[in-house]
């Protein structure tokens, strides 16, 4: 339950009609998924990419596309492990040690960081090529990270006052195109099928 959005909703809708509202998105929130996938190409999510079971196999495909419940107590521990990552796993830094997954003290004891070589794995097991993510607020709206395998878009312009600008993609036919607010400069990124 995330208090401070319910606040809102009761703010802008009063107490009855605020928590009605608040009641709708969540409804709407669990028909979702968690991430979702572009011509087989393009890999999308809030954040990140799952790390792969520690013992039997590899299992990212088959729970990608699996429902689970919204409630964390409904969940097994896999499931809270993948919906962990694909909501605040962040790509390494640069001068960061760059290969595999590692702890990301700042998001929480659960949430980890991601290098190149989880990515080249992920996508070597799953046929992806790009991973686009929103996770974090960007000052030209987007950047481009890992060798140009993950964009992360920001869509909201001015954010907490920030002064970034917002920035969009557009995917067709595998030309992946990032479109934003401020002229970006950027001609776009061509998956390989």
């Amino acid at each position: 339950i995330n208090a401070e959005y319910m606040g809102s909703c009761r703010t802008l809708f009063g107490p009855i009609r605020g928590c009605a509202v608040w009641d709708l998105f969540n409804a709407t929130f669990a028909l979702l998924p968690l991430a979702a996938g572009i011509d087989g190409l393009v890999f999308c999510a809030h954040a990140g990419i799952p790390r792969p079971r520690a013992f039997g196999g590899d299992d990212r495909a088959g729970l990608l596309r699996s429902r689970w419940p919204l409630d964390e107590a409904a969940r097994t521990a896999r499931q809270q492990e993948v919906f962990t990552d694909l909501i605040w796993a962040d790509p390494s830094g640069s001068g960061v040690e760059d290969s595999g997954f590692r702890q990301n003290p700042e998001r929480g004891k659960n949430a980890c960081y991601y290098g190149e070589s989880a990515l080249d794995d992920f996508f070597a097991t799953t046929g992806y090529q790009l991973l686009v993510r929103a996770h974090e607020p960007k000052v030209s709206g987007f950047q481009l990270q890992k060798s140009g395998k993950v964009v992360t878009i920001f869509s909201s312009s001015g954010y907490m006052h920030a002064g970034n600008a917002a920035a969009g993609l557009f995917v067709n036919r595998g030309l992946v195109q990032v479109l934003g607010r401020h002229s970006l400069g950027h001609g776009g990124y061509r998956c390989r099928r």
